[in-house]
C-alpha cells in the first residue's frame, strides 16, 4: 500500500456536494429525508384541515390521501425497521385519514382525528430522526428548504399556460411554505434580529403573492430568494459553533500548556496559561454562553478567573490537576450547551476545529520565533499547544478515516514535532503545518463529484485530441472530424454549467473553439497548422481546469489516481460497443477506449513516483499488456481483464470499494433523471440538459458493457438512444414539460429492466 498519497473515501452514486453547514447532517440524509417527508405530510394535514373548514369535500379527500399516496412508501423502510407495530399504526391512520376526517363528521371529530395523525408524526419523527437531531436549528433549516424546494415544483404544476389549472398542486404549494414558516417560527429566537426581521419580510411577500396568485416566475423567484437567505442564515449559525468550538479548544490547550509548566515548576509560565482563556477566549464565548444559560456562564466565567489560584506551583500538584480537570468537564458541558453533540461528534466538523488550531499555531509561532532565536516562549507554548490539541482531536476521529490519509497526516505529526522542538524557522513549520491543512481540506470535500466529474471530462476532451492527431497523421478524414467534434457533441454540454458559472466570457471563448475543431484542425489544412489549433484548444482545456478544479487539487496524486479509474471505466465501455460478435464494427469507438487508456497512462506517468514501487510496477505491467490488446485487436474479455486489474489497484490506493458499482450508477440515473424532470418543469433548461447528460455519460454508460455481457446488445442499444439521442433533443427543442416527463417515465422503466438484468432485482 501507498504509505504517500492521500487516500480520500468518495461516495459517487447518489450523493451530491452539500452546503457548508451541513457538514454534521452528511451522514444523516437518510434522516433528512425522512423528516422531510413527514414535514409535507404536516403540510398536507394544514390543507386538510382548510378544506374541511371550506366543506369542500373534494379537496379534503385529495389532502388527506396524499401522505398515503405520495409519501408513506418512502417513509416505510425506516419506520418498519425501527418499529413494526408502530409502522403498521401509521399506516392504518394514515389510511383511515379520509374518512375519520372528512366533511360527513363533525369538524370536532374530524380535528380529532387530524390531532391523532399529528401525534404519530411527531411520535415518527422521534422513533426514527431522534430528538436530538430533531431540535438542531440547522437541521430545521435544512427542512424549510426542502419543503420551500417542493413549493415551487408544486405552484409550477398548479398553473399552465397562466391560468390556474389544479388548484389542489397550489393548495399543495401554500402548505409546504406554511409548514416551512412554522418551523422558522420554532427557531426564529436562535436567529440575529435582522436575519428574522429579513426572513419575515420575505414570507410576508412570498405569502402575498400565492394570494394574488403571480406567474410561477415570480413565485419562484421569491421563493428562491428566501432559500439563498436561509443558506446565509444557516451559514452563520454553523460558523457560530464553530468559532465557539474553537474557543474552547484553545481553551483546552492552554490546559495542556499549563500541565505542562506546573510539572515543571515554571511558576510565570503557569500563571500565563492559567489566564490566558479568560484574558483572550472568553469575550467571545461569553454571548452564546449567556444566551444558552446565563447561570452556566457565571459559573464557567468564575471558573477561569479562578484557575490561576486554584492550579498554581503554590498549591499541591494533585490539588491543581483537580482545579484543571473541573475546568475541564465545564468546557465540555459548555460544548454541550452551546454546539451540541451531534455537530461535537462529526468527523468533519473536528476536522475543521484541527484546521482552525493549526492556523492559529502558525501564527502563534511566528510571534515566537524573532531572529531565528526564540523571542516569546509563551505563544511557543501556545503554538505547540494548538498544535498538540489538534493532535488529539486527530487520534479520536482516526478510525474514521481511511488508512492513508490517517498515515500521512501521523507522517507530518512526525516531522512537525521535531520543528517545534529544535525552534526550526517559521516558514519551516508554516510548510509542515499547511501540509496538514491540506490534507484536512481534501478529506472534507476537496474532492467532489462535481469537480472528479468535469475533470474527467478535460481528459476526455484530450483524449479525443489525441485520436484527433493520430488521424491526421494517417490522412484520415473521416475519424479526424469524428474526434474533433466528439468534445463538443458529448461532453461540452457537462463543462457548460461549471464554466458559465466561473466565467461566462471564457466558456464562450471555449466552446467557440470546440465548435471550430473540425475546420481548424482537419486534413484540408497543413499539419502544422492544425497541429497549432489543437494546441490552443489543449491550453484552454488547461485554462478550463485551473479556473473550475483549481491547481491545488489537480495535482493532488490521489485526484488524478480518480481521474486515470474514470478514463479507463469509460474505455471498457467504448472497446466493447466498437467489437460485434467479435468482430470490429465501429473504429471511432475502437479509438475512443485507446484514447481514454493512452490518456489514463500519461497521467500515470505524472504520478508514478508518488506510487508505491510495487503497486507502480504492476500497473506499468498491466498498461503494457492492455496496449498489447488494443493493437492486437484482443478479445473484449482480455481487454477488460487488464483495464479492471488497474482499477483494482487503484481502489486498493484509494481505499474506494466498486463492489456497489451498478447499483450506484442505477440509483444515480434514477436521481438524475428525476432531477431532469423537476429543473424541466420549472424551466431550468440549463440543469435538465446537464443532469439528462450526467445520467448517460457518467452512470449508464457504464452498464453498457455489463449489458452486452448479459447478452443485452439491442436492448442496450435502445435505452442509450432514448437517453443520449431523444431525451436529449426534446430538452433541446423546448417540449412540453408533459412531454420531457413521459419520456423520463419511459427509460426509468427501462431502468428498473436494467436492474433486473444487472442485480436481480428492481428497485421499484
Amino acid at each position: 500500500m501507498n504509505n504517500n498519497i492521500t487516500i480520500l473515501l468518495l461516495t459517487f452514486s447518489i450523493l451530491v456536494a452539500l452546503p457548508s453547514y451541513q457538514i454534521a447532517f452528511a451522514d444523516a440524509q437518510e434522516k433528512l429525508d425522512f423528516a422531510a417527508g413527514l414535514e409535507e405530510t404536516l403540510g398536507h394535514f394544514w390543507a386538510l384541515e382548510l378544506n374541511l373548514d371550506e366543506n369542500n369535500a373534494e379537496l379534503a379527500v385529495t389532502h388527506a390521501t396524499h401522505p398515503i399516496a405520495e409519501l408513506y412508501d418512502a417513509l416505510k423502510p425506516q419506520l418498519e425497521a425501527a418499529d413494526p407495530a408502530f409502522d403498521e399504526q401509521f399506516v392504518g391512520t394514515l389510511r383511515g385519514l379520509a374518512d375519520t376526517a372528512s366533511v360527513d363528521v363533525p369538524r370536532a371529530q374530524a380535528q380529532e382525528a387530524i390531532d391523532d395523525a399529528t401525534d404519530l408524526v411527531e411520535m415518527a419523527r422521534t422513533l426514527v430522526v431522534g430528538d436530538t437531531l430533531s431540535v438542531d436549528p440547522n437541521f430545521k433549516l435544512l427542512l424549510m428548504k426542502s419543503l420551500l424546494d417542493t413549493s415551487i415544483v408544486e405552484y409550477g404544476v398548479a398553473f399552465e399556460g397562466g391560468s390556474l389549472t389544479n388548484l389542489a398542486e397550489l393548495q399543495d404549494g401554500t402548505a409546504f411554505v406554511v409548514r416551512s414558516q412554522q418551523i422558522f417560527d420554532e427557531i426564529k429566537s436562535e436567529i440575529g434580529e435582522d436575519d428574522a426581521a429579513n426572513l419575515d419580510a420575505i414570507y410576508n411577500s412570498l405569502n402575498g403573492a400565492y394570494d394574488e396568485q403571480a406567474d410561477p416566475s415570480v413565485i419562484e423567484s421569491q421563493t428562491n430568494g428566501l432559500i439563498r437567505n436561509l443558506d446565509g442564515v444557516a451559514d452563520k449559525l454553523a460558523q457560530e459553533r464553530l468559532d465557539f468550538a474553537a474557543g474552547l479548544e484553545e481553551t483546552l490547550g492552554h490546559f495542556w500548556a499549563l500541565e505542562l509548566n506546573l510539572d515543571e515548576n515554571n511558576a510565570e509560565l503557569a500563571v500565563t496559561h492559567a489566564t490566558h482563556p479568560i484574558a483572550e477566549l472568553y469575550d467571545a464565548l461569553k454571548p452564546q454562553l449567556e444566551a444558552a444559560d446565563p447561570a452556566f456562564d457565571r459559573q464557567f466565567l468564575n471558573t477561569l478567573e479562578n484557575l490561576k489560584d486554584r492550579a498554581s506551583v503554590g498549591v499541591s500538584r494533585a490539588q491543581a490537576q483537580e482545579a484543571i480537570d473541573d475546568a475541564t468537564d465545564l468546557v465540555e458541558m459548555a460544548r454541550t450547551l452551546v454546539v451540541g453533540d451531534l455537530l461535537s461528534d462529526d468527523r468533519d466538523f473536528k476536522l475543521q476545529l484541527m484546521r482552525s488550531l493549526l492556523e492559529t499555531s502558525i501564527v502563534e509561532y511566528g510571534v515566537a520565533i524573532e531572529d531565528g532565536v526564540v523571542a516569546n516562549v509563551a505563544e511557543l507554548q501556545d503554538g505547540s499547544a494548538f498544535v498538540w490539541r489538534s493532535q488529539q482531536i486527530f487520534s479520536e476521529i482516526k478510525s474514521e478515516i481511511s488508512d492513508g490519509d490517517a498515515s500521512n497526516i501521523e507522517s507530518i505529526y512526525t516531522n512537525l514535532w521535531p520543528a517545534y522542538a529544535n525552534t526550526v524557522s517559521p516558514s519551516t513549520v508554516t510548510d509542515l503545518t499547511n501540509g496538514l491543512i491540506e490534507r484536512i481540506d481534501i478529506i472534507t470535500g476537496g474532492i467532489t463529484p462535481e469537480s472528479l466529474n468535469f475533470a474527467a471530462g478535460l481528459e476526455e476532451t484530450l483524449g479525443h485530441f489525441w485520436a484527433l492527431e493520430l488521424n491526421l497523421d494517417e490522412n484520415n478524414a473521416e475519424l479526424a472530424v469524428t474526434h474533433a467534434t466528439h468534445p463538443i457533441a458529448e461532453l461540452y454540454d457537462a463543462l457548460k454549467p461549471q464554466l458559465e458559472a466561473a466565467d461566462p466570457a471564457f466558456d464562450e471563448q471555449f466552446v467557440g473553439t470546440l465548435r471550430g475543431l473540425a475546420d481548424t484542425a482537419s486534413v484540408d489544412v497543413p499539419r502544422a497548422q492544425a497541429q497549432e489549433a489543437i494546441d490552443d484548444a489543449t491550453d484552454l482545456v488547461e485554462m478550463a481546469r485551473t479556473l473550475v478544479v483549481g491547481d491545488t487539487l489537480s495535482v493532488d496524486p490521489n485526484f488524478k489516481l480518480l481521474l486515470m479509474k474514470s478514463l479507463l471505466d469509460t474505455s471498457i465501455v467504448e472497446y466493447g460497443v466498437a467489437f460485434e460478435g467479435g468482430s470490429l464494427t465501429n473504429l471511432a469507438e475502437l479509438q475512443d477506449g485507446e484514447a481514454f487508456v493512452v490518456r489514463s497512462q500519461e497521467i500515470f506517468d505524472e504520478i508514478k513516483s508518488d506510487i508505491d514501487g510495487e503497486d507502480a510496477d504492476e500497473i506499468s505491467g498491466h498498461y503494457m499488456s492492455l496496449n498489447t490488446a488494443y493493437a492486437q485487436h484482443a478479445a473484449t474479455s482480455v481487454v477488460t481483464e487488464h483495464t479492471m486489474a488497474i482499477i483494482d489497484i487503484i481502489n486498493n490506493i484509494t481505499g474506494d470499494d466498486a463492489s456497489a458499482g451498478i447499483q450506484g450508477h442505477i440509483d444515480a440515473i434514477r436521481m438524475l433523471l428525476e432531477e431532469t424532470r423537476s429543473a424541466y418543469s420549472q424551466g431550468d433548461i440549463t440543469t435538465a440538459r446537464s443532469s439528462s447528460i450526467k445520467a448517460y455519460l457518467d452512470h449508464y454508460e457504464f452498464l453498457e458493457l455489463p449489458l452486452i455481457d448479459a447478452g443485452e446488445r439491442d436492448f442496450m442499444v435502445q435505452v442509450e438512444n432514448q437517453m443520449r439521442i431523444e431525451l436529449r433533443q426534446l430538452i433541446t427543442d423546448g417540449a412540453a414539460s408533459s412531454t420531457v416527463s413521459g419520456m423520463i417515465d419511459r427509460i426509468l422503466t427501462q431502468i428498473d429492466k436494467v436492474e433486473d438484468i444487472l442485480t436481480g432485482s428492481s428497485g421499484n
